[in-house]
């Protein structure tokens, strides 16, 4: 289901603000089941709940629903004053995201033929083990961000344009939440002003730097808990990742030159571009000695 609410005034000809808000609500229902002797080595996930099939039967459902909600509000003002043009906005947004998962499958098998019911499952022999496998999930973030953008132009053949943005991300250690990426990128068409052959209908030249960060995804850096058998028969739960207090968001810095240029009536387009892109504070799972208590960092 989706739904969406958009709302425009004009404060001048040239002075505008949007309000818009959105919303998508989704939910999945899975019921699968095989046979007792039906033979198959494949596998499926679906939703998070892992599915196989073999000669033992099974049976399991499993349920998947969840919503976004998306929420801007811009302000923008365009004017040209003769040559010169500007064109600016600025603005904020609120962006709320929850899924939810639930489901359950035989592990061992089906006891009748014909039965398909989590009721039939075959009982497990390994002491401490459930005959039915269960699969819950909850997951929820948020992002606040606010961010600009400035379009300059001359002649309409001069083009700068510069933008920045600013998340503040649940998914973040306190510290990090916080964080910019701006960019910049420039236009020339020279045929504007150079003396071409008539062949060529139009030729510009191209430069951009940006720099964009992805923060963590949901519950990546939480200090994650695993149950186990210890000391013989006893379960206990205990951390199996560590993770930095400062950890940074990914980040990729990208700068590009490149021309353009239309031939022949605009029937043959040539577009060359040369590129460079950096990859830092790249998260990676690292194993750790279990002399420090956990597992991985």
């Amino acid at each position: 289901m989706n739904a969406s609410f958009v709302a425009n005034y004009k404060f001048t000809n040239d002075l505008k603000l949007m309000v818009r808000s959105g919303y998508d609500y989704y939910k999945n229902e899975d019921v699968v089941r095989n046979a007792i002797g039906a033979i198959s080595t494949r596998g499926q996930s679906t939703g998070g709940m892992s599915w196989s099939w073999n000669a033992k039967g099974m049976y399991g459902q499993n349920q998947t629903w969840g919503f976004t909600t998306t929420n801007d509000a811009i302000l923008s003002y365009q004017k040209n004053f003769g040559k010169f043009g500007v064109d600016v906005l600025g603005g904020g947004s609120i962006r709320y995201l929850e899924d939810r998962q639930q489901g359950a499958r035989t592990r061992n098998g089906l006891s009748v033929p014909g039965w398909y019911s989590l009721a039939n499952a075959i009982p497990s022999t390994v002491a401490g083990q459930d005959a039915i496998v269960n699969n819950y999930g909850y997951r929820r973030s948020q992002v606040n961000s606010a961010y600009g953008k400035a379009t300059l132009s001359w002649d309409n053949a001069l083009f700068v344009d510069v933008t920045g943005r600013n998340d503040w991300f649940s998914t973040q250690p306190k510290s990090e939440r916080s964080y910019f990426y701006p960019s910049v990128a420039s236009s020339f068409v020279l045929s504007e002003y150079i003396p071409l052959p008539q062949w060529v209908n139009m030729w510009k030249l191209r430069g951009s730097w940006t720099l964009s960060k992805s923060a963590a995804s949901m519950y990546e850096i939480n200090r994650t808990y695993s149950t186990g058998a210890v000391w013989g028969n006893v379960s206990a739960s205990y951390p199996s990742n560590l993770y930095p207090l400062d950890l940074l968001p990914s980040s990729e810095r990208t700068w590009e030159i490149g021309t353009a240029a239309y031939l022949l009536g605009q029937r043959l387009r040539l577009d060359v571009a040369y590129f460079n892109k950096l990859y830092y504070n790249t998260k990676i799972s690292q194993t750790i000695s279990s002399a420090s208590g956990f597992g991985s960092t």
